[in-house]
Order: structure tokens, then C-alpha cells, then sequence
């Protein structure tokens, strides 16, 4: 996947914001953390998520079954496939 289709992707989809970096709070530690990624994208539908276009591949926070629902919608409009960490397709 290139950057300017993501963006396009982004762009006509309300439930995602390009955003480029993200600050937040670790949960385990409590130290704030910066994300920063040309690609990094919020997610904030039924359920929140950042997707972030990493070499050709879109990586996702979380996964739970609306996150899921949401990487193969994207995975559809983009031709591609959902893969989790294990190697499995979905």
C-alpha cells in the first residue's frame, strides 16, 4: 500500500483522522509516549485504534472484534489482507 492511497483512503473515510503523531499515556508505566508516522492514522468509531501504514503495511493497535471488523474493511477497499501477529489470515 502507498502513502497517497492511504491518504485517499483517509481522506474519504469520517471515522479516520491522518494525524502523523499521537501523544499518550503508557499504561503500564504511566510515562507519556509520542507516536510519529507519516502514515499513523486515529480510528475513532465503535471502538478507537490507530492504524499506521509501516512499510507498505498497515499495522493496527488492538484487537478486538470491532478493530478487526474495521482492518478488513480497510484490507477490502485496499485489495489487501489482514494478517495477525502469529502469520494467521483472517
Amino acid at each position: 500500500i502507498q502513502l497517497e492511497e492511504w491518504r485517499t483512503y483517509c481522506d474519504a473515510d469520517p471515522t479516520l483522522e491522518l494525524r502523523g503523531e499521537v501523544t499518550g499515556r503508557d499504561p503500564a508505566t504511566s510515562k507519556t509516549m509520542q507516536i510519529a508516522s507519516e502514515g499513523l492514522a486515529f480510528w475513532d468509531g465503535e471502538s478507537f485504534a490507530l492504524f499506521d501504514l509501516l512499510d507498505g503495511n498497515i499495522a493496527v493497535s488492538g484487537d478486538d472484534d470491532m478493530v478487526i471488523a474495521k482492518a478488513l474493511l480497510i484490507a477490502s477497499a485496499l485489495s489487501a489482507r489482514v494478517q495477525n501477529d502469529r502469520g494467521e489470515f483472517y
